[in-house]
């Protein structure tokens, strides 16, 4: 998602209907022209912008990493960050409801730079399409966010040697371990 043009914008998404936050189309970006622009409020914690439902392989493993910039006058606050849901198919409901999985990025800073925020997950066995958001924690903060040159990767988990760990059963009885006495 390079956000180069208007008609890349991701749409607003509101559980509560509390008023979805309103993203518009920018000239800067952070390496092109262009950035998806989220202006202050827009709801409650819940509230996000969302692509498109992307189809992916059960048990393999994606990350998402972009670019978040936050400008505000106080700029002590850290927020917004990327999210990743995993979903069984792309109803409407299934869509607005919550998701098999999820795996959420750091929050970008609020100092008028540009930060690259990345998360990671293996994606639920049941799993056969993906989203990503952008999301702030605290919507009440008076800044305007920026989005831009967001990349999913898709791999192949890595082999591993112990997926459980082994049952042991050990051999000595308990009246071998304790004095008659104390049993």
């Amino acid at each position: 998602y390079r956000f180069n043009e208007n008609k890349e914008l991701w749409k607003p998404l509101d559980p509560f209907d509390l008023g979805p936050m309103s993203p518009t189309w920018d000239l800067g970006g952070k390496n092109n022209i262009g950035s998806i622009m989220i202006p202050p409020g827009g709801g409650d914690a819940t509230t996000r912008i969302v692509s498109e439902p992307i189809p992916i392989e059960a048990g393999k493993h994606y990350t998402v990493r972009g670019q978040i910039k936050n400008v505000t006058d106080k700029p002590e606050h850290e927020d917004g960050f990327l999210r990743m849901d995993y979903y069984s198919d792309t109803s409407p409901k299934t869509l607005s409801s919550l998701s098999l999985d999820v795996a959420i990025s750091q929050r970008a800073t609020s100092s008028g730079e540009w930060n690259q925020v990345q998360a990671s997950a293996k994606a639920p066995l049941t799993a056969r399409f993906m989203t990503v958001s952008f999301q702030r924690k605290n919507p009440a903060y008076t800044y305007t966010s920026f989005v831009d040159d967001v990349e999913v990767f898709e791999s192949v988990p890595a082999r591993e040697d112990w997926p459980e760990l082994p049952e042991y059963r050990s051999n000595i009885h308990w009246r071998d371990v304790f004095y008659p006495g104390f049993l």
